[in-house]
């Protein structure tokens, strides 16, 4: 989204006399505006909704809402609200509102729709300042776009192939460091060989010595039962 530093809006209020409307009416347009002033934006865009409860269709209302909208960062909404308003607006007060409508229609990226809005604003009043500014920098805008697109698929080719490159080293480290990896391998798979053939060694050999020491046992009682004198 845009900075609103680099895009001129037209803001305006539909005030009303005192003599116009009922008190109730009159104060809250007038609180309204204050909090407008007052950059608290949401407070204001209570106040205004306020009134289009009571006046739905009332196209300098709706006008008000979506200046609320578009200072709030709320593009999509402000459109919305300014579309309805130009609906509702005489023809010859509907200036600021088309120029506010192709301001948010910029903010939105819509680039086509703003420089259609700004050139029949121009064809109405070649000396509006605003629209003149607002279509050069609409202009900019969409060239920078159609730029950005024109780079996009190199941009993307060149992160395939940078991807592609990054897959080619890593396997052809993978290649080189495979005999290492299978050395390494094979020599701890030598070393546990040993270490179980060790292991079955030292069985065998306890084996063994239990068996001699059972057999010697045995000729030691044999030996001892031979010895012995009876008495008949």
């Amino acid at each position: 989204m845009f900075k609103l530093s680099v895009l001129i809006i037209c803001f305006s209020f539909y005030t009303l006399s005192y003599g116009s409307v009922n008190m109730p009416e009159y104060l809250l347009n007038k609180k309204f505006k204050q909090e407008f002033q007052s950059n608290h934006y949401d407070k204001a865009q209570t106040s205004i909704s306020k009134l289009l409860e009571k006046q739905a269709n009332n196209g300098h209302y709706l006008h008000n809402l979506g200046q609320t909208q578009l200072l709030s960062q709320k593009p999509e909404e402000a459109r919305a609200s300014f579309e309805k308003a130009l609906t509702l607006l005489p023809k010859d007060q509907q200036s600021h509102t088309k120029l506010n409508l192709a301001a948010s229609q910029l903010m939105q990226q819509h680039y086509n729709s703003a420089i259609d809005l700004y050139k029949s604003i121009l064809k109405e009043s070649p000396s509006n300042p605003i629209a003149k500014h607002n279509l050069e920098l609409a202009l900019q805008m969409k060239q920078e776009q159609q730029k950005q697109q024109q780079e996009q698929p190199n941009q993307d080719q060149q992160n395939q192939q940078d991807q592609q490159n990054q897959q080619d080293q890593q396997d052809q480290q993978a290649q080189q460091d495979q005999p290492e990896l299978q050395d390494a391998f094979n020599k701890q798979e030598e070393e546990e060989k040993k270490k179980k053939q060790h292991a079955y060694d030292i069985l065998d050999t306890l084996s063994q010595r239990e068996k001699d020491a059972r057999k010697k046992h045995m000729i030691k009682q044999q030996n001892q039962q031979g010895n012995v004198e009876y008495d008949w």
